[in-house]
């Protein structure tokens, strides 16, 4: 009856990416035909309904985060933070090297973002402009951006995904990011080899296009411009706690909109709430825009209906099977492998990153704790695994909306380097340290 519910729920969450429905709504039903499952088995409705909410309850801090994290980006915005990223950032592009540039680009700007979608609607969506003015291969272009962006979104403290795998696993998201840093050098290492082979091989040839001259008519830009970044980053690097690091950074956007920017204080409060965008007639207008709460709103709602899976899970035996293949898999492969093997199958039925890390820390905090593992390795491990690998699932939203952002297709998946190149890295690494 599990197996079949399963079933159920991943035919609705295809069907919901593949005719564009808010995912939220297969969650609900699959919320309700899992609770169904429950009372059959003998608990009460009143109890089932408090596991869902102590669930959903469990990632309220991330809920936070992303409220902050919405605001943050609006006023970034707003101060000419992100303008004075992109101009400068494509002031220095060498065309030859235009591939690998999109990847470097990207990982700077997912990791001061910390967010893959923000990423990609910006600085994404203005490489793919001024590759359109150049014979440029778009499959390369958009794996490299993709993979840049999901570099931040695994290892900046910014990052919601970050938050939730901390939240999830009772960890410091510093020590995590630590962690994920010392596992990410050689796979970045590696990506930024193989996009500048493919930069060489698939050369740059720009055309006519009027970003660079439309951003400096936009927005003032100057040093002011940058501080609310720096703000961020010297807190981080603090180790100030990351919520305070940014609501200091924000009301230093807050000051650099009215003052140097020249916004409207009403305006700036109107930013935060729902995002910020410039005059429909500006030609920068579909590209520097977002950030607002209301941004965050329908990732808030598929965290929670996401996260109230894990409270039914965790007080009732809906799982107890798969939990002991997994525990198998851990003593016949690695802990690690094992890690793999599930976030490719959660990242599939779940079809969102949110419940692929959802499901694998349920699916593995067990196995793992009679492994050995502290919650540290488990989430070093999602990290490494259900973070990135949600994205190579070809109907997960994690990789299908910002391809779909850039005008593209799965057809990247096999260009986003970095998103495999940590996992086999791993692999090796756990496998050279069995055969010692």
């Amino acid at each position: 009856m599990i197996l079949a519910a399963f079933g159920i729920v991943f035919v609705l969450l295809i069907l919901s990416t593949i005719f564009n429905i808010f995912i939220l709504y297969p969650l609900l039903i699959a919320l309700i035909l899992f609770g169904i499952i429950a009372v059959n088995r003998g608990w009460k409705p009143s109890a089932v309904i408090k596991m869902l909410l102590k669930g959903a309850l469990k990632t309220w801090p991330v809920v936070q985060i992303f409220t902050l994290i919405g605001i943050l980006i609006g006023l970034w915005f707003s101060a000419g933070s992100i303008a004075w990223i992109v101009y400068n950032g494509l002031s220095l592009m060498i065309p030859e090297l235009f591939i690998l540039f999109a990847f470097i680009l990207s990982v700077i700007v997912s990791f001061l973002l910390g967010t893959s979608f923000g990423t990609v609607g910006t600085i994404g969506v203005i490489l793919m402009i001024m590759a359109k003015t150049g014979d440029i291969a778009p499959g390369p272009l958009v794996g490299a951006i993709i993979a840049g962006a999901y570099v931040g979104d695994r290892n900046s403290p910014m990052s919601s995904s970050a938050h939730l795998v901390a939240t999830l696993t009772k960890t410091d998201i510093y020590i995590n990011i630590r962690k994920l840093f010392k596992t990410s050098m050689i796979p970045l290492m590696i990506s930024i080899g193989l996009y500048l082979i493919l930069s060489f091989l698939m050369p740059f040839r720009p055309g006519e296009n009027n970003i660079m001259e439309s951003i400096p008519l936009s927005f003032n830009l100057s040093f002011w411009n940058i501080t609310p970044i720096l703000v961020l980053v010297i807190l981080v690097i603090s180790k100030i706690n990351v919520k305070i690091a940014m609501i200091i950074s924000s009301i230093t956007a807050f000051l650099v909109s009215l003052f140097y920017q020249n916004i409207d204080w009403v305006d700036i409060f109107k930013t935060m709430l729902f995002g910020f965008e410039l005059n429909p007639s500006n030609p920068l207008f579909e590209i520097f825009k977002g950030g607002g709460i209301a941004m965050m709103f329908n990732a808030m709602l598929i965290v929670l209906a996401s996260s109230a899976f894990a409270g039914l899970f965790e007080h009732t035996d809906l799982i107890v099977s798969f939990e002991k293949r997994i525990e198998r898999l851990t003593h016949q492969t690695s802990p690690f492998f094992a890690s793999v093997i599930t976030s490719i199958v959660t990242a599939s039925l779940g079809v969102t990153q949110a419940l692929a890390i959802i499901m694998s820390e349920q699916l593995l905090k067990k196995p793992y704790k009679i492994h050995g593992k502290n919650t540290y390795d488990l989430a070093l491990d999602i990290g490494d695994s259900a973070v990135l690998l949600s994205v190579a699932i070809p109907w997960n939203v994690a990789g299908l909306i910002p391809a779909k952002m850039l005008g593209y297709d799965a057809g990247f998946i096999p260009f986003a380097f970095f998103l495999f190149l940590v996992p086999i890295y791993r692999l090796i690494k756990d496998s050279s340290k069995r055969i010692q």
